[in-house]
C-alpha cells in the first residue's frame, strides 16, 4: 500500500477545489475512486491512471490488493507489466473491511477524503436464499462507505463543492437513483452540486478484453464472433439531470473511443438487461429448434451455419449451455423487475426453461455414450476439457461445465478436468463443487462423505480432479483406460491438437461435444483424405461419439 501517493491523491483534489469539475477532469487534476477492483474495476481504474488521473483502487479482498501491489495481475487480459507501472505510481489502492465497509478504520478511510469521483463496480449477483431476486447488498455497501467519508469530511468542513457518484453494475432499472439519490439529498445544497450517473459496463472477457490480442484474433475462424477490446466498445452513459449526464460523458470520454449519452439512469440500466436478455433468449430459441431439428434427424449446427451466411436480418446464435458473469444473471434482473410491476416477461421465463431442457440435455448425453459402453454414471471416470465459461477464455463464473459436473458427481461420477487456458487466468480460482445442506443430504452416504465445508459461504463443496501438462505430456494416459467419457465443453483452440489422437486412436475414449468442436476442428484440419474419412466413419458410431442437439 503506497500511503504518499494517497496522500498527494488528497491534496491534488482539495487544493483544486475550486476550479468546476469538469475543468478537473479536463485537466486531469480530479481523483477518482475505483470502488472494486475486480474484472470490470481494475482495467477502468488502470486505464484512468494510464492517461494521468489519479486513482484510488478500493477493495475489501486483502489477497487481490496485495496480489496488485507485488506486480501481479488479477484479471485476465490485463499484463503483469501494466499492473507494475500503475501501481504506486498513479494507481493506489486500499482494503476495507470485508463485512462492513463503511466501518474501516479511520485511518484507512481518511485516505479517502477528497476523491472527486467514485466510481462503483462492485458485484451483483442473485440472492443466494431467493435465486430469482437480484442481490443489490454490494451496491448498498458501497454507498454506505462513500456517505461514511462524506460524514468525516463534513465534520471537518471539507465536503467538496463538487462530487460525481457513477454506478457500472449490472442491475434492474431504478437501483442507482433508489440507493444513491438519498446520498445526495443529503449532502449537497446550494453551495455543492453532486452529480449521479450510470453507465453499464461492456466488456467480453478473455486474453483481448483490455488490448488488441493479435495472437488470438489470428485463430478467430471466419463464422466465429470477434469482440474489440473494452474501451473501443462504445460507452453509454446516463444521468439523473443534464449535468450529471454532463459530467459523466467528460469522464468517460478521457478513456473510451466513443460515448453515447442517454435521456436517464434508467434508460442506461435497461440498456445492460436488453443487451444480454437478448442473447439470453437468442441462444435459448436455437436450442429450442436443436430440440426440433433431432426430433427431425437433422443436424442443427449445420442448419445455423449456413442459415448465418445470409449476413443481414439474422443474428443468431449456435446452441448450448450458457455460462459467465452475465447471461445466467442479467435476464432474472428484468423479469424480477417486471413482475413487481405486474407486466409478464414471458420471453424471459420460457428462455430459460430452454436453457434448463439443455443442461438436461447435456447430462443425459453423456448417461447415453456411457449406456453405449455398458457403463452407467455412478463409477465413471469422465474428463472434461475446459471448465470455463467460453473459449479461450480462462473466467469459471457461473460455468456451465462445472454445474454439469455437480450433477455428474451427485450421481457417483469421479470427475476430472483439464483445462490449460484457466490454468493461465491470473486469479485462477479454485474449481469447487458446490451444494447445499438440502442437497448434501440427497447425496450417497459414501459421496457426502468426500464433501468438505466452506465456512465463509456455508456449502458443502468437493473439488474435481485436475490434470495438468501439454497434450504430448498428458495423451498417453487420456487415450488409455483411465476415463470412459471425453467430454468437450469448452472449445479451446488450445484442445486442436488433441481432436485428431481423440478422433483417429482406437483407444481414445467415447467423446460427448457439447459444442461442435471437432465439425468445427474436422472443416479446417490439415490432415490426410483418408485420415478424414476414417474420423467420419469413427464419428458416426454413436457408441464412439455425440453431439449436444444431434444424437
Amino acid at each position: 500500500m503506497t500511503v504518499g501517493g494517497l496522500a498527494l491523491c488528497q491534496n491534488a483534489g482539495r487544493g483544486s477545489d475550486l476550479e468546476p469539475l469538469l475543468e478537473r477532469i479536463s485537466k486531469r487534476t480530479a481523483v477518482i475512486g475505483v470502488v472494486g477492483v475486480g474484472y470490470v474495476g481494475l482495467p477502468l481504474a488502470i486505464e484512468l491512471s494510464e492517461n494521468q488521473f489519479r486513482v484510488v483502487g478500493i477493495d475489501v479482498s486483502r489477497s487481490v490488493v496485495t496480489a496488485l501491489n507485488s506486480g501481479k495481475s488479477t484479471v485476465e487480459g490485463i499484463r503483469d507489466e501494466r499492473v507494475k507501472a500503475a501501481v504506486g505510481n498513479l494507481l493506489d489502492l486500499v482494503v476495507l473491511n470485508r463485512r462492513k465497509p463503511a466501518a474501516t478504520s479511520r485511518l484507512i478511510l481518511d485516505k479517502l477524503l477528497g476523491i472527486d469521483v467514485f466510481i462503483v463496480c462492485v458485484p451483483t449477483p442473485l440472492n443466494q436464499t431467493k435465486e430469482s431476486e437480484p442481490d443489490t447488498s454490494y451496491i448498498e455497501q458501497a454507498c454506505g462507505l462513500i456517505e461514511r467519508v462524506c460524514q468525516i469530511e463534513k465534520k471537518g468542513s471539507r465536503l467538496p463543492k463538487e462530487r460525481l457518484i457513477v454506478l457500472e453494475s449490472t442491475t434492474y432499472p431504478g437501483t442507482t437513483r433508489k440507493i444513491f439519490s438519498p446520498l445526495l439529498e443529503k449532502y449537497a445544497d446550494n453551495e455543492r452540486q453532486w452529480y449521479l450517473a450510470y453507465s453499464p459496463e461492456r466488456t467480453s472477457p478473455g486474453p483481448g478484453a483490455y488490448e488488441a490480442d493479435t495472437d488470438t484474433a489470428q485463430d478467430i475462424r471466419s463464422d466465429e464472433e470477434h469482440y474489440p477490446p473494452t474501451f473501443q466498445i462504445t460507452r453509454i452513459v446516463g444521468g439523473q439531470d443534464d449535468n450529471s449526464r454532463d459530467t459523466a460523458r467528460a469522464l468517460y470520454e478521457s478513456v473510451f473511443d466513443e460515448v453515447r449519452t442517454v435521456e436517464s439512469l434508467e434508460t442506461a440500466e435497461m440498456i445492460k438487461l436488453v443487451e444480454n436478455t437478448f442473447r439470453f433468449t437468442s441462444i435459448a430459441f436455437a436450442n429450442e429448434m436443436a430440440r426440433i431439428a433431432k426430433s427431425l434427424r437433422l443436424n442443427i449446427w449445420e442448419i445455423i451455419d449456413a442459415a448465418r451466411s445470409k449476413k443481414f436480418g439474422f443474428e443468431l446464435c449456435f446452441p448450448g449451455l450458457i455460462g459467465g458473469h452475465c447471461l445466467p444473471i442479467d435476464p432474472h434482473y428484468l423479469g424480477w423487475t417486471t413482475r413487481n410491476k405486474r407486466v409478464a416477461a414471458t420471453f424471459v421465463d420460457v428462455a430459460e426453461s430452454e436453457h434448463q431442457n439443455m443442461r438436461r440435455e447435456a447430462f443425459d448425453l453423456i448417461q447415453r455414450l456411457l449406456n453405449q459402453q455398458n457403463r452407467g454414471i455412478a463409477r465413471a471416470s469422465i474428463l472434461f476439457l475446459g471448465v470455463s465459461y467460453k473459449k479461450n477464455v480462462g473466467d469459471i463464473r457461473e460455468s456451465a461445465a462445472i454445474k454439469l459436473m455437480e450433477s455428474l458427481y451427485a450421481s457417483g461420477a469421479t470427475v476430472s478436468f483439464w483445462d490449460p487456458v484457466r490454468a493461465k487466468h491470473p486469479a485462477k480460482p479454485d474449481i469447487r463443487l458446490i451444494f447445499t445442506e438440502d442437497q448434501r443430504q440427497e447425496l450417497p452416504k459414501d459421496l457426502a462423505a468426500q464433501l468438505q465445508w466452506d465456512l465463509e459461504k456455508q456449502r458443502a463443496y468437493v473439488e474435481p480432479i485436475p490434470i495438468s501438462g501439454t497434450w504430448d505430456e498428458l495423451k498417453s494416459g487420456i487415450l488409455g483406460s483411465a476415463y470412459n467419457c471425453v467430454v468437450i465443453a469448452t472449445d479451446h483452440n488450445d484442445f486442436r491438437l488433441a481432436y485428431r489422437d481423440l478422433t483417429v486412436s482406437e483407444d481414445a475414449p467415447p467423446i460427448a461435444d457439447l459444442c461442435n468442436a471437432i465439425s468445427l476442428w474436422l472443416r479446417d484440419a490439415d490432415i490426410s483424405e483418408d485420415d478424414r474419412k476414417r474420423i467420419n466413419r469413427k464419428l458416426n458410431e454413436r457408441r464412439n461419439y455425440m453431439l449436444l442437439g444431434l444424437h
